[in-house]
């Protein structure tokens, strides 16, 4: 049985109704720790008193008070669903050369970081980090194809690819930009892709709630994704490549078409080269950007189920003839330019003497060649990418459970790892004389020998943590920019850090809150409809409820199978984005990414049951 009905008598000021409170109690008559009978005699005085107040002739000074019923439904099983991937917009700060504040905080507000969330389910949600992480965006997804990895790519003619000269507006050009306007170009050109271990790509479209230009990646299951924009450089055209783990062990590469492209008009992410087979399947990657953050002298490193991490570099060569299939095209004026992937280098991971071999769950590539991993063994461990040795082990949790996600901070000195244990750790390299590189010349220097030290861990979540992610948040009243680490798993819930004090400061806890209610009601027929992903059920409210006084706080316990009406499954490919009731109870609408359902309810009652 569930608890249905509660009664509460609501007193709102007749000098001034828009003030209303509940009516409470004193804490006066409320002293010590008085009994459930005690209270109710304190409150059916108060009720007493109120109602002959209501039933006098009102004045100016007197009280009126509202009868509300509050129906506490428990059986209605609004289950949340867990986070199985995150993906940040690139960091891209911009800021202005007229040392005008309040012209930086119209553009700090305009570059907000955007969070996309893929749940079980199949479900994508779009956050924004600066508006208290509310949804502003979703696609409901497909019927048994979850998003098990996610990653941005950029178009060619998307807006942070400005210049800094071009960045530096003038301020009665300012004042005339429409910020709405600049944020929703923006996000029209920021591209998210995602993949299912079914075997697709396929890009999420948060204007159709849909996804579209779906492909097979001809290599089995994808588990992972990344790309060079992920590096915050959309300043050229390898911005809009992305790479695939396959399950067949290959590494394929991907470039994203524009609609202006005449190419790929077809708007398909085109592949454009397959790196050789690792023989098992890829887990996780990190890509380097090369010369000028670009694909030329770039290096991928591959995590490999057989317990591995490859290297991937590409060289580059310039042809006059045809080139064959498994290279990187581009025109360079009448020559062709051929990016060209070779294995260089192979780093094995301990597994303890256990027969199975250990699984390489994430990776992350520093600009100065270091690779960090988490692995299913519970250690983190600190790479050479250059050379392929190990430099240092660290151990995420006594039982050694798996590490399934890492994040790194913007200025690389710290790493933050979490997994099946919902601990979230930080491990900070020590600081030192650090000599900047020049990525225009060489795509990272050799790494400068500084030891990293496990500096410190929370737990916020009470279960397992599938992802992490680092964003930035504009602080109000200020140009300054809060770097967050953000986490997520099993639990459903979002858990923001502060990564400068990651230690000391306090953790927020966000709630998964929908766009849409999936509750809608009929008051005529006193009909309630939820909607889920694939089914609507309704329930009815009783309506016949003979409430006296002197039990208005006992609840009425009424019966979870008689108030239950129908449900109604749709059959679709698509999960349901919304659905609703009419008023009078005679129609129900529904919604997909495909059809909108329209249905006639035929209403029968039956001694006051429905």
């Amino acid at each position: 049985s569930s608890k249905l009905n509660h009664s509460k008598k609501i007193k709102t000021s007749g000098a001034s109704p828009e003030n209303h409170a509940v009516d409470q109690t004193p804490s006066s008559e409320l002293t010590g720790e008085p009994t459930k009978q005690n209270q109710s005699k304190i409150a059916n005085k108060r009720i007493q008193s109120m109602l002959q107040v209501a039933d006098s002739n009102p004045t100016e000074n007197s009280e009126r008070v509202i009868d509300v019923f509050v129906h506490r439904m428990r059986f209605l099983k609004l289950n949340l669903r867990p986070i199985i991937a995150m993906a940040s917009t690139p960091w891209s700060p911009r800021r202005l050369s007229s040392g005008d504040s309040h012209q930086e905080d119209q553009l700090c507000n305009i570059h907000s970081q955007r969070l996309a969330i893929s749940r079980e389910g199949g479900s994508v949600e779009l956050l924004n980090t600066k508006e208290r992480w509310i949804s502003v965006g979703s696609v409901p997804g497909v019927r048994g194809r979850e998003v098990d990895a996610l990653v941005w790519v950029c178009s060619k003619s998307s807006p942070t690819s400005i210049t800094v000269q071009e960045r530096s507006f003038e301020s009665s050009k300012l004042n005339v930009l429409d910020r709405h306007e600049l944020i929703r170009y923006e996000d029209e050109h920021r591209r998210l892709i995602g993949c299912s271990r079914d075997g697709t790509i396929f890009e999420l479209d948060f204007a159709t709630k849909r996804q579209k230009n779906v492909i097979g990646s001809g290599g089995g299951g994808v588990f992972c994704l990344s790309s060079l924009y992920s590096r915050g450089n959309c300043d050229n055209e390898s911005a809009g490549y992305f790479a695939a783990g396959c399950e067949d062990g290959s590494v394929k590469l991907y470039r994203i078409s524009d609609e202006e492209d005449e190419k790929c008009s077809s708007g398909l992410p085109q592949l454009i080269s397959t790196l050789p087979s690792a023989g098992n399947a890829v887990l996780s990657l990190a890509w380097l950007p090369g010369h000028h953050g670009g694909m030329e002298g770039s290096v991928i490193f591959a995590g490999v189920a057989d317990g591995t991490i490859r290297r991937f570099d590409c060289t580059t060569a310039v042809f006059t003839a045809t080139i064959s299939t498994g290279t990187v095209l581009t025109t360079r004026s009448s020559a062709s330019t051929s990016h060209r992937w070779k294995p260089t280098l192979r780093m094995t991971v301990e597994n303890r003497g256990l027969r199975e071999a250990t699984k390489v769950w994430a990776l992350e590539a520093l600009s100065d060649g270091t690779v960090i991993s988490g692995d299913s063994l519970g250690h983190v461990q600190i790479w050479d990418g250059l050379s392929g040795t190990m430099s240092q082990t660290f151990n995420h949790n006594e039982s050694g459970a798996d590490v399934l996600c890492l994040a790194l901070s913007e200025d690389e000195n710290k790493v933050f790892a979490s997994g099946v244990d919902s601990r979230v750790i930080c491990i900070e390299r020590q600081q030192g004389n650090v000599v900047q590189s020049n990525s225009k010349n060489a795509s990272f220097e050799p790494p400068v020998m500084r030891k990293w030290i496990n500096t410190g861990a929370l737990r916020q979540h009470t279960h397992d943590v599938k992802a992490l992610v680092v964003c930035h948040k504009h602080v109000r009243n200020n140009s300054d920019y809060l770097e967050l680490l953000v986490s997520g798993g099993v639990d459903t819930k979002l858990c923001t850090y502060v990564a400068k004090d990651f230690k000391s400061s306090r953790p927020k806890i966000w709630y998964n809150w929908p766009m849409l209610s999936p509750v809608s009601i009929s008051r005529k027929r006193r009909l309630l409809c939820v909607a889920r992903a694939k089914q609507i059920d309704i329930y009815q409210l009783d309506c016949s409820i003979d409430v006296k006084l002197q039990s208005v706080l006992d609840p009425i316990v009424k019966d979870e199978t008689k108030c239950h009406v129908k449900t109604i499954s749709i059959q679709s490919s698509f999960n349901l984005n919304c659905a609703t009731i009419s008023d009078d109870g005679n129609f129900l609408a529904a919604s997909d990414a495909a059809s909108t359902y329209l249905f006639s309810l035929g209403i029968e009652e039956k001694n006051g049951v429905i």
